[in-house]
């Protein structure tokens, strides 16, 4: 499974299936729907004549036109109206029903834009919390790469307290490396540069061993870690690389090589998966290499979550997303 947010148009993403934001009369007038329509091209509006009325929330396919895509699911999305005649519920199952869909198209891959915030009127920060939900659980049961595509930044969409919050922890705890290093610190690097090395390197000094033998009692490595991790936990491992939004193929590769190499983001993400304090987190950082630093907006957004206690990795990505930086997982 994998669950990514990218900001394109839905009609230039190349997936199994789109979802196509409607009415319940297919009008094709609505934003999405009429940019769908326009690039699909007249045979998906002939196989929609004479259909009846689509219910709100259902779902309908038809082909795909002249869309980069196999199918075409169109959901009839809710008028919001004060939220109190059922919006919510009905978004839901447009999602749902649309998953449920893909999963009966036998598709790999599926796009979804976020229904009916547009000119049907639902509040973005509440569509994009439904979506949220009901991609992530649906994930949780399936293997599927799912695409949420949007036009602008998710900041609008997202709580602005919650906004407000890490742009506040960000400005305190970012520290952007210097542009250039200091007249005086070039000279002593110039310096040190061009004298001679005669110190040699020695470790264990309590038993004097030798390199070779400090080569052959290596600690464990990441993925030996992560493996003991995930083995005591209270999960079994397809719950934790479900929540580290990391496909079962990748971790098939992961679980068969003790060597294997990850990327900064895919600790994290299985960190996140495995509900890691600050500590355990470093230590399965230092595993692979690497530690997380203040002057990294990825690292500090990290490093805001784990001490919150959001584990909530799609509410992580939304918030990278909107900061420019590469999502967990994947």
């Amino acid at each position: 499974m994998s669950f990514t947010i990218v900001k394109s148009d839905i009609t230039k993403i190349k997936a199994d299936a789109i979802v196509n934001p409607t009415d319940t009369w297919f009008s094709g007038s609505g934003g999405t729907d009429k940019a769908v329509h326009r690039a699909a091209g007249e045979s998906v509006r002939a196989e929609l004549e004479g259909w009846p009325r689509l219910g709100t929330g259902e779902v309908y396919t038809t082909s795909a036109g002249n869309l980069p895509c196999k199918y075409i699911i169109h959901t009839a999305g809710p008028i919001y109206s004060e939220g109190l005649s059922g919006e919510s519920i009905l978004l839901r199952s447009c999602f749902d029903k649309a998953l449920a869909e893909a999963v009966r198209l036998e598709c790999k891959s599926i796009a979804f834009p976020l229904i009916a915030s547009g000119s049907f009127g639902f509040p973005k920060g509440e569509a994009l919390k439904i979506a949220n939900e009901s991609i992530s659980n649906f994930l949780m049961e399936h293997d599927m790469k799912v695409i949420l595509v949007l036009y602008d930044e998710i900041s609008y969409h997202l709580s602005q307290n919650l906004i407000d919050d890490i742009k506040s922890y960000v400005n305190e705890n970012y520290e952007p490396e210097p542009d250039a290093v200091s007249d005086e610190a070039e000279e002593l690097i110039c310096n040190e540069s061009q004298m001679p090395v005669f110190a040699s390197w020695t470790c264990g000094s309590a038993k004097n061993m030798s390199l070779v033998d400090d080569l052959n009692n290596l600690d464990e490595s990441f993925q030996e870690m992560l493996l003991r991790k995930i083995d005591e936990s209270d999960w079994k491992a397809s719950q934790v690389y479900n929540r580290a939004n990391i496909t079962k193929e990748h971790f098939y590769k992961i679980r068969h090589n003790k060597n294997y190499s990850p990327e900064k983001k895919t600790v994290c993400a299985f960190a996140i998966a495995l509900r890691h304090d600050m500590k355990e987190t470093e230590e399965l950082l230092e595993k692979a290499g690497y530690a997380l630093s203040r002057s990294s907006k990825f690292d500090v957004i990290i490093r805001y979550f784990i001490e919150s206690g959001n584990y909530d990795i799609f509410e992580i990505n939304e918030v990278l997303y909107d900061f420019d930086q590469e999502l967990l997982g994947l």
